[in-house]
């Protein structure tokens, strides 16, 4: 078959020269009109035609600059933030914690560097196993399992750093960053722990701090799950001053979340110091001395608690057994936190402003006040001690058998003459006695039965008993028995140290209720003192200046001639009221003491207690000695008269 002639190249029509189809589409809409074409006959009308192509071909073109004119302009700040937070990163820069300080500005909580390895939700891969096997080659020591628990619970939609082992080691930190590109999602952050004088003698003053729990993470939203608050005692009351106010780093970070560049930087605003009335050389002494009496005594739990009467200034708080607050505070051993709370002598309780203690004859100083104020006793009313008081089938003995004869409000202190309480408080013979109502309102007026209002969370009530209240509970009537067990700090009596060491207090500054304050003032980072804090008053006059000195002389009595002469040999004259209170109908007792001195202008209000530690006489006044002795020695009060 004859090849067909090709006509020559100049001879084709523009729109197929050079292998092409069209130049552009202009070149479609001016093709030449075919003769062929133009001898068909005219398009059915509504057919698509040509020109309808050409307005089509204008539309789509419109629509699709318009689309690339919204996406540049109208999306295009959306496209860039989004792209922008994939590689700017603002790393909190935490405030330095304010510390503790002591009276005489000694630190007694401190911030110490430590590092964290955290994970940061958008940078972590979806197969954590390679991410785990490098981190278990790194710390071997680490508890595995929990660690990758921890990676396991991440959110992944959150955008905070999550905590996922605290306190590296330096050798740690080291095997860490030499394996940083092979941990995705996982960073080192710069942290800080505290430290605390003596690991635990200021345990139940300052509280410790440690890492956000889920329960926590809903109380305070604002809060960071990488930072630390306050968990107990001051490091929680004041936990809004400590913490101060966090500061920005922006970075720049690569895919794997890398540092790349520093963008910029808002710094920090440290917290406030806090400087407290705490005596830091009384506490240390007044620990050690309490662990001696523990030990004489055979027993393991106690309390010393010490006021400046005229201004409710704690200068001593010491609960044992303790804890190591420091270790608590790294929250690196589990085991140890777990030791401690399986402790059957909760060593986390507080005793001085949470336990709540049978009070025995110090409770006296209760009843003493109140048969004064009442007018039931004066200072020349007494009674005849002959070894108790029948009623009925009853006997309310006396300590001493056969009695103490006759005796004033000063004997009675001085001797702890149950028989005269029995009668102030519920009468006998001819002597109306306060009854248990008006003695119940006094005993609160000296700070009993219901909390002192220390600076500290989660302070005890105590508790005074009532009518009312045992026929509720026990459904019993009450009896003049009740009355006369409530006058010698027995029954359904409890209190507190610190509500006792507040009593004292009361008698020893004249009759002032005071509200004990451990915090002095709140100082800047520079020692500058932003606000200082006064005593609290409660009640001017809550008991008379001669009920006050009535009670207090018969204090003294009880140093110089009754039961607490171990304390006649101090540098100075002290006053005090001791107490063996007999636990739940056992033989067991609480050993008690009170004291407070110099008499004629009292400086420290002194409380001294040994749980099941036997008699108040024998085991808390020698503890309470050795803590005076070195308190009212000369030197030491050279020392105290100091001020930074």
């Amino acid at each position: 078959m004859p090849r067909r002639a090709v006509p020559p190249k100049e001879h084709l029509p523009h729109h197929v020269r050079g292998g092409r189809l069209f130049h552009s589409f202009s070149d479609l809409w001016s093709l030449p009109e075919s003769p062929k074409l133009s001898k068909l006959p005219p398009p059915i009308a509504g057919a698509f035609t040509l020109g309808g192509l050409r307005v089509l071909t204008a539309l789509v073109l419109l629509l699709l600059f318009a689309q690339s004119l919204r996406l540049q302009i109208a999306a295009g700040s959306l496209f860039r933030k989004e792209a922008e937070s994939n590689r700017v990163r603002d790393l909190v820069e935490y405030a330095p914690r304010g510390i503790f300080l002591d009276r005489l500005g000694k630190p007694l909580a401190q911030n110490i560097p430590a590092v964290d390895l955290v994970a940061d939700p958008a940078f972590l891969p979806e197969d954590l196993e390679p991410v785990f096997a490098d981190v278990k080659e790194a710390l071997p020591e680490r508890n595995r399992a929990d660690f990758l628990d921890r990676l396991r619970a991440i959110d992944r939609r959150g955008t905070s750093p999550v905590p996922i082992l605290e306190d590296l080691s330096h050798q740690e930190f080291l095997a860490v960053s030499a394996r940083a590109n092979r941990l995705p999602g996982l960073q080192l952050e710069t942290t800080a722990v505290r430290e605390y004088r003596g690991n635990g003698v200021f345990a139940h003053a300052l509280g410790y701090t440690g890492k956000l729990s889920p329960e926590e993470r809903k109380q305070f939203p604002a809060y960071l799950l990488t930072e630390s608050l306050g968990k107990t005692g001051l490091e929680r009351q004041y936990e809004e001053r400590l913490r101060g106010r966090h500061g920005i780093r922006q970075v720049e970070v690569n895919a794997q979340g890398v540092v790349q560049h520093d963008l910029g930087r808002e710094p920090p605003e440290p917290g406030s110091n806090i400087r407290l009335h705490l005596d830091a050389e009384l506490q240390e002494r007044a620990a050690a001395a309490l662990a001696r009496g523990l030990d004489a005594a055979g027993v393991r739990r106690g309390v010393v608690v010490a006021l400046e009467p005229h201004t409710g200034a704690v200068r001593s708080l010491v609960s044992l057994p303790t804890y190591p607050q420091s270790d608590i505070a790294r929250g690196t051993n589990v085991s140890t936190t777990r030791t401690i709370l399986a402790d059957p002598d909760s060593p986390f309780l507080n005793r001085v402003t949470q336990g709540q203690y049978v009070p025995g004859s110090t409770f006296k100083l209760a009843v003493a006040s109140a048969g004064l104020e009442e007018g039931v006793i004066t200072s020349r009313t007494t009674v005849e001690s002959t070894g108790g008081i029948r009623v009925g089938q009853w006997f309310f003995p006396d300590w001493k058998p056969g009695g103490h004869g006759r005796t004033d409000i000063i004997k009675a202190l001085a001797e702890s003459v149950n028989t005269y309480f029995y009668t102030v408080a519920g009468g006998m013979g001819d002597t109306r006695g306060v009854g248990i109502e008006r003695l119940a309102a006094w005993a609160k007026k000296l700070g009993f039965g219901e909390p002192t209002g220390i600076d500290l969370p989660q302070e005890a009530s105590g508790f005074l008993p009532s009518p009312e209240w045992k026929e509720e509970v026990k459904g019993e009537a009450w009896y003049i028995g009740d009355t006369y067990h409530a006058a010698i700090g027995q029954g359904d009596v409890l209190i507190t140290p610190l509500q006792l060491a507040v009593a004292a207090s009361v008698i020893a500054n004249g009759g002032t209720l005071l509200a004990p304050r451990l915090i002095d003032a709140i100082e800047g980072p520079d020692g500058s003192v932003r606000e200082r804090v006064p005593p609290a008053i409660r009640v001017e006059r809550t008991i008379t200046p001669e009920t006050a000195s009535i009670v207090r002389a018969g204090m003294r009595a009880a140093v110089t001639s009754g039961s607490a002469r171990g304390l006649n040999e101090l540098p100075v004259a002290v006053a005090a009221k001791t107490g063996t209170a007999q636990v739940g109908g056992t033989d067991r007792t609480h050993a008690w003491v009170t004291v407070f001195g110099p008499v004629e202008d009292p400086d420290l209000a002194l409380v001294v207690l040994l749980e099941g530690g036997g008699g108040g006489d024998r085991f808390a006044v020698p503890v309470a000695r050795d803590i005076l002795s070195w308190y009212f020695a000369p030197e030491q009060r050279v020392r105290r008269a100091e001020r930074p």
